[in-house]
């Protein structure tokens, strides 16, 4: 690996996301460094206290006999340690630190939590997704910079596999399956980053930049398949109503079907979370509908079934939701979510800018269920309730061709390509 390579930056991203999370472990679960610091700040085995982790945002608040509760910010009125600067005062404290996380075997059960999302072999579960998403502030910047390079490492490694698309190698195989694990351990990693907490500073980086190959939802949409999809949902949601407006002036001025699609996604997941601005962004995309699906504006064909397909399920969720259980062939995974979660084989093949029988967009009108459903219920309960979702070289490459090679032929002429 070069300099430039963004696994270089993954990697070390990758061990702070680790060491992050295993400091986080150490200060909830060894009594005897809460003891230290409470004695360095001079307070009673009663006190409840803050705790700033360190190299971290999140803030800790501990409470004797009761859960500990992790913050994005202090809390008036409760007594600050910030970890870091205590240090720098009584040197033993980071020591404590040590023995602490040797005690808990906190990077351990780090490594236990974080590996399913980086090891094609795993999946993660149900309750290690909800324990992830717990610690959250701690780790939500490193897991969206981790994201940030792989985007930039998949458009990297597509280059050579359209190249060799239809020549069937075992160096060719391996470069899918790389693509195609990199690409999920994305979505699962874009999770940790997509929380409510979190919007703040998403909104403050999405402003600071000019969106021309960018929305929140598109790194993931963009591999076209329903699984990938319902995370890049959570992406949207997270950013929220103050994107609104920049998905709009993304749907005006796009030129490729594809980012229309994204476009109306991402306003779509936004409307179905936020109930109070559901009218008006379907009044907003009546109104773009009425522009952009004119026979001179391009692709307007594809523009207007989104389009109609989008303002539909917003008027009507529950029936989009009763359609989208009905008409396809993936209902059973589905309609097991309360068991194995939405990370099904047919959610894992199925691309969301194909066309239902009905003649509506598959990964909009599957939104209402995907935005209903807590993150971590789109996981298994368990691990072994999921052999069924993985997936041979040759899938991956047919769903490659689909979503990258120009022209391919598509299973409805309105499914877009």
């Amino acid at each position: 690996m070069d300099d430039l390579d963004p696994r270089v930056g993954m990697i070390a991203d990758s061990g702070e996301l680790v060491a992050r999370l295993a400091s986080a472990i150490a200060f909830e679960q060894d009594a005897k460094l809460q003891a230290n610091l409470r004695s360095f700040a001079k307070l009673s085995n009663a006190d409840p206290m803050m705790v700033r982790l360190p190299d971290s945002e999140a803030w800790l608040r501990i409470d004797p006999g009761q859960e500990l509760t992790v913050n994005r910010a202090p809390i008036d009125g409760i007594a600050q340690v910030r970890f870091s600067e205590a240090v720098d005062s009584d040197w033993s404290l980071r020591m404590n630190l040590v023995g602490a996380m040797a005690r808990t075997k906190a990077l351990q059960q780090a490594r236990q939590l974080l590996t399913p999302l980086f090891d094609a072999a795993l999946i993660p579960t149900r309750e290690q997704i909800r324990t992830l998403l717990k610690w959250s502030p701690a780790l939500d910047r490193v897991a969206y910079r981790y994201c940030a390079r792989t985007t930039s490492l998949l458009d990297r490694l597509r280059r050579p596999i359209l190249s060799n698309l239809g020549r069937y190698s075992s160096t060719q195989d391996a470069r899918l399956v790389g693509y195609w694990h990199y690409a999920h351990a994305m979505g699962h990693i874009t999770l940790l980053a997509s929380t409510p907490g979190s919007r703040p500073w998403l909104v403050d980086m999405a402003d600071s930049f000019v969106w021309v190959n960018w929305t929140p939802s598109f790194p993931l949409l963009r591999e076209r398949t329903l699984w990938l999809a319902a995370l890049a949902a959570r992406s949207a949601i997270a950013f929220g109503e103050p994107v609104v407006e920049k998905y709009l002036s993304t749907l005006a001025l796009a030129t490729h079907p594809m980012k229309s699609f994204d476009a109306i996604f991402g306003l779509l997941a936004i409307a179905l979370d936020q109930d109070r601005i559901a009218d008006a962004v379907v009044a907003e995309l009546v109104k773009q509908r009425s522009i952009l699906a004119r026979p001179n504006f391009p692709n307007a064909a594809y523009t207007d079934l989104m389009l109609k397909t989008a303002i539909r399920t917003l008027r009507e969720s529950g029936a989009a939701q009763r359609e989208f259980v009905t008409s396809l062939n993936i209902v059973e995974d589905w309609r097991q979510c309360g068991l194995v979660g939405l990370l099904s084989a047919a959610a894992l093949r199925s691309d969301p800018a194909n066309v239902l029988p009905s003649g509506r967009y598959l990964g909009l009108t599957a939104l209402p269920m995907i935005v209903a459903l807590p993150a971590e219920a789109y996981y298994p309960r368990e691990t072994t309730a999921h052999s069924k979702a993985s997936i041979t070289p040759g899938e991956i490459s047919a769903i490659f061709e689909r979503t990258w090679r120009p022209g391919t032929p598509a299973v409805d002429s309105r499914s877009v390509h």
